[in-house]
């Protein structure tokens, strides 16, 4: 019997033991499960926040890469619509973009000066005298003329107006081959041939001359940011040309009410009327008594 009593006691105590085991165990595991619920869920925010961080940034770059594209391709459409108009090859405009801009003169306004040299150039070639005896002076002769392009013309001029000693004789030349333009230049006809020559290497260096081919692709992109514009415009009178009826019924059903409402309010107008009549004397009278 103290056997069996025994046995039951052992087994009661293991029991106890083992319950508290399993409790600990338990706690142990609650404890770990928070520990691991929490970590997934710093986790998790973290990841949305690299999330948010990386939509927010390529949002950024595209933003910045679309107004980088837009500018040098507007930039690259200028070269090349401007460089047809003066004459010159894309790398020749902007080779003496610069070295305009360093003499404080903007190519932009040298349209009507290389119009006016290109009018020279031609009279001189179609036999007109006085227009040859102004390339004589800068030791252009006829036959070197007639084998330049209008951009090598222009850079000869250039460099024979910059290697004059008499500044008095050069303002009378630059006003007849340049017009108005041709007192602009006159603190680049100051420097030198090979300073100017200087000044375009440096444009190349310094990467501000685009080739052919960005100004070609810089053409393409201003042309289709042109077209999806002028897209637009039409997508909005397409939209517009199709709400304009409704609008219409709308404008016309206000225009038919407008009689029934002005009736409407020449029969309330009476009745207003005697409102204010009655209710406004008393009005005044309580307004005056408190406000003598």
């Amino acid at each position: 019997m103290a056997n069996i009593f025994q046995m039951f006691g052992e087994i009661f105590i293991d029991n106890q033991k083992a319950n508290k085991e399993i409790d600990t165990t338990t706690e142990k595991a609650e404890k770990s499960g928070s520990k691991i619920g929490n970590a997934f869920k710093n986790i998790g925010g973290a990841m949305v926040k690299v999330g948010s961080a990386v939509v927010a940034g390529a949002t950024t770059i595209g933003t910045a890469a679309y107004g980088l594209a837009s500018k040098v391709s507007g930039q690259a459409d200028e070269v090349d619509k401007m460089s047809q108009k003066l004459g010159l090859s894309r790398t020749a405009y902007q080779e003496w973009d610069y070295v305009l801009s360093q003499a404080g003169v903007e190519i932009t306004n040298m349209a009507t000066g290389m119009k006016t040299l290109t009018n020279k150039i031609d009279d001189a070639k179609n036999g007109s005298a006085s227009a040859t005896e102004l390339f004589n002076k800068l030791g252009i002769s006829m036959e070197d003329l007639n084998k330049m392009s209008r951009e090598e013309a222009f850079d000869a001029v250039i460099k024979s107006m910059q290697s004059m000693e008499d500044s008095t004789e050069r303002a009378a030349l630059a006003n007849d081959l340049f017009g108005k333009s041709g007192q602009e230049l006159t603190a680049l006809f100051n420097e030198t041939a090979e300073s100017t020559d200087a000044l375009k290497q440096k444009a190349h260096e310094l990467g501000m001359i685009m080739s052919d081919d960005t100004v070609s692709a810089g053409v393409g992109l201003t042309d289709t940011f042109d077209t999806i514009q002028k897209s637009a415009a039409g997508l909005l009178n397409t939209l517009g040309s199709a709400a304009m009826p409704v609008i219409q019924k709308i404008a016309d059903a206000i225009v038919s009410a407008i009689p029934k409402v002005q009736e409407m309010i020449e029969r309330i107008m009476p009745v207003a009327q005697q409102v204010f009549d009655t209710v406004v004397p008393p009005l005044m009278q309580l307004g005056e008594a408190l406000l003598p």
